[in-house]
Protein backbone atom coordinates (compact mmCIF):
# COMPACT_ATOMS: atom_id res chain seq x y z
CA UNK A 1 0.00 0.00 0.00
CA UNK A 2 1.10 3.58 -1.01
CA UNK A 3 0.61 6.11 1.34
CA UNK A 4 0.42 9.99 -0.08
CA UNK A 5 1.44 12.81 1.56
CA UNK A 6 -2.07 14.09 2.57
CA UNK A 7 -3.08 10.84 3.18
CA UNK A 8 -0.34 10.38 6.07
CA UNK A 9 -1.00 14.05 7.47
CA UNK A 10 -4.24 13.51 8.22
CA UNK A 11 -3.42 10.04 10.06
CA UNK A 12 -1.24 11.73 12.05
CA UNK A 13 -3.76 14.47 12.93
CA UNK A 14 -6.09 11.82 13.68
CA UNK A 15 -3.89 10.21 16.03
CA UNK A 16 -2.71 13.77 17.96
CA UNK A 17 -6.74 13.67 18.38
CA UNK A 18 -7.02 10.80 19.58
CA UNK A 19 -4.36 11.07 22.64
CA UNK A 20 -5.80 14.86 23.23
CA UNK A 21 -8.80 13.54 23.89
CA UNK A 22 -7.74 12.21 27.40
CA UNK A 23 -9.48 13.76 30.50
CA UNK A 24 -6.64 15.82 32.95
CA UNK A 25 -5.34 13.09 35.56
CA UNK A 26 -6.21 9.66 32.67
CA UNK A 27 -3.55 7.82 31.81
CA UNK A 28 -4.12 5.27 29.02
CA UNK A 29 -2.08 2.19 29.00
CA UNK A 30 1.19 3.19 27.07
CA UNK A 31 -0.09 6.86 26.83
CA UNK A 32 2.82 9.17 28.04
CA UNK A 33 2.73 12.92 28.82
CA UNK A 34 6.18 15.34 28.73
CA UNK A 35 5.65 17.64 31.86
CA UNK A 36 8.17 19.94 33.67
CA UNK A 37 10.07 18.72 36.30
CA UNK A 38 7.68 20.63 38.89
CA UNK A 39 4.39 19.29 37.48
CA UNK A 40 5.89 15.93 36.97
CA UNK A 41 6.91 15.94 40.92
CA UNK A 42 3.30 17.42 41.70
CA UNK A 43 1.48 15.14 39.74
CA UNK A 44 3.61 11.99 41.32
CA UNK A 45 2.84 13.71 44.58
CA UNK A 46 -1.03 14.06 43.93
CA UNK A 47 -0.72 9.73 42.71
CA UNK A 48 0.71 9.20 46.23
CA UNK A 49 -1.52 11.30 48.05
CA UNK A 50 -4.76 9.37 46.54
CA UNK A 51 -3.13 5.98 46.97
CA UNK A 52 -1.84 6.46 50.32
CA UNK A 53 -5.13 7.98 51.38
CA UNK A 54 -7.14 5.02 50.81
CA UNK A 55 -4.69 2.11 51.38
CA UNK A 56 -1.58 0.95 54.00
CA UNK A 57 1.79 1.87 52.50
CA UNK A 58 2.59 -1.75 52.74
CA UNK A 59 -0.41 -2.53 50.15
CA UNK A 60 1.16 -0.36 47.19
CA UNK A 61 3.90 -0.98 45.40
CA UNK A 62 6.14 1.23 43.25
CA UNK A 63 5.14 -0.26 40.10
CA UNK A 64 1.25 0.94 41.02
CA UNK A 65 2.26 4.26 41.54
CA UNK A 66 4.29 4.32 38.06
CA UNK A 67 1.43 2.91 36.37
CA UNK A 68 -1.58 5.40 38.27
CA UNK A 69 1.15 8.33 37.25
CA UNK A 70 2.06 7.35 33.54
CA UNK A 71 5.42 6.76 33.78
CA UNK A 72 8.31 4.24 34.66
CA UNK A 73 9.17 2.50 37.40
CA UNK A 74 12.59 4.58 36.59
CA UNK A 75 11.48 8.03 36.22
CA UNK A 76 9.84 7.21 39.94
CA UNK A 77 13.06 6.49 41.28
CA UNK A 78 14.72 9.69 39.66
CA UNK A 79 12.90 11.57 41.36
CA UNK A 80 12.32 9.67 44.76
CA UNK A 81 15.15 7.12 45.51
CA UNK A 82 13.08 4.50 47.49
CA UNK A 83 9.49 4.78 48.22
CA UNK A 84 9.55 5.79 51.59
CA UNK A 85 11.48 8.92 50.44
CA UNK A 86 8.32 9.24 48.32
CA UNK A 87 6.21 8.73 50.89
CA UNK A 88 7.72 11.33 53.17
CA UNK A 89 7.54 14.10 50.33
CA UNK A 90 3.94 13.74 49.99
CA UNK A 91 2.28 16.89 51.93
CA UNK A 92 -0.06 15.48 54.56
CA UNK A 93 -3.66 16.34 53.92
CA UNK A 94 -5.26 19.86 55.09
CA UNK A 95 -7.31 18.93 57.87
CA UNK A 96 -10.37 21.49 58.98
CA UNK A 97 -9.30 23.22 62.12
CA UNK A 98 -12.02 22.65 64.93
CA UNK A 99 -13.80 25.68 65.80
CA UNK A 100 -12.95 26.54 69.46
Amino acid sequence: MRWTLAGLLNRCQITLLECTNVSEGEHPAGQRRRLSVDDRRDELLRVGMELFSTRAYEEIWVEEIAERAGVSRGLLYHYFPTKRDFYVAIPPPLLPRSAS
